[in-house]
Formats: structure tokens, C-alpha cells, sequence
């Protein structure tokens, strides 16, 4: 299996050994292969596939504002007297 990356690392794509992919590329075994996928690799760092969070600090920091908000919502639907039952079905989650 072969690689493909940019240049910092990230993995862009898996391909079969019979494709063409230009550099930066790493080809791999199955087994190597099958770990990184086991591990939601993203990005090839010291000769490893590894999985880490590439967001910006903008993208983590608006997401917080979401779990915030989110959180700040389910308080305010529990002081209306909704059950966890009900807010979860309000959400869509089981």
C-alpha cells in the first residue's frame, strides 16, 4: 500500500502499490496498512502513522463555544422541567 502525503505529514490518501502517486509518498505493508486504519491515522510522523487533532486553535475553540452551548442548553430545557428522556429525544440521541 502506498501513502500518500503533503508535505507536513498529513495523510491524504491510501493506493495500491500498482498506482502511480507522486512524492511525498511512504509505501507500507498490509499489516502497517491495517494499523493505521485500526487507529484513525491522519498523519505520518518518525517514520509512524499516528492520529492527531489538526484542528486550528480557531476550529477547537469554536467547538468548545458548541459543547458550551449545547450544555447551557440542556440546563436551560431541565430548569423547564424536561426529562433526560425528553431532551434526548428533543436531540435526536437514544
Amino acid at each position: 500500500m502506498i501513502a500518500k502525503l503533503d508535505s507536513n505529514g498529513v495523510l491524504l490518501g491510501w493506493y495500491l502499490d500498482t498506482d502511480s502517486v507522486e512524492e511525498p509518498k511512504v509505501t507500507v505493508t498490509k499489516e502497517v496498512w491495517q494499523q493505521a486504519i485500526d487507529i484513525n491515522a491522519n498523519k505520518y510522523v518518525d517514520e509512524k502513522f499516528v492520529c492527531e487533532d489538526l484542528r486550528t486553535d480557531e476550529q477547537k475553540a469554536n467547538d468548545n463555544d458548541e459543547i458550551a452551548n449545547r450544555e447551557s442548553g440542556i440546563a436551560k430545557l431541565k430548569e423547564l422541567g424536561l426529562t433526560d428522556a425528553q431532551i434526548k429525544a428533543l436531540m435526536g440521541v437514544e
